[in-house]
């Protein structure tokens, strides 16, 4: 994930807006979609939650 590196927290927050804002609806019937948008919301929570934490051990690690 050094690809991502510094990014994680902002996708993160990005998909769990849109899945907050119901943009699966768009594609798919009205049970798929609350599904989605709930795995949206988890998913990028899970990425903003790793980002910070991984940001925040690189300035715990530069502090020291």
């Amino acid at each position: 994930m050094e690809i991502l590196q510094g990014y994680k927290t902002w996708i993160g927050l990005v998909i769990t807006i849109l899945g907050m804002t119901g943009v699966a609806k768009l594609v798919t019937t009205d049970q798929m979609s609350q599904l989605a948008d709930l795995i949206m919301q988890i998913a990028g929570l899970v990425i903003a939650v790793y980002g910070n934490y991984k940001a925040h051990q690189k300035i715990d690690k530069l502090e020291n």
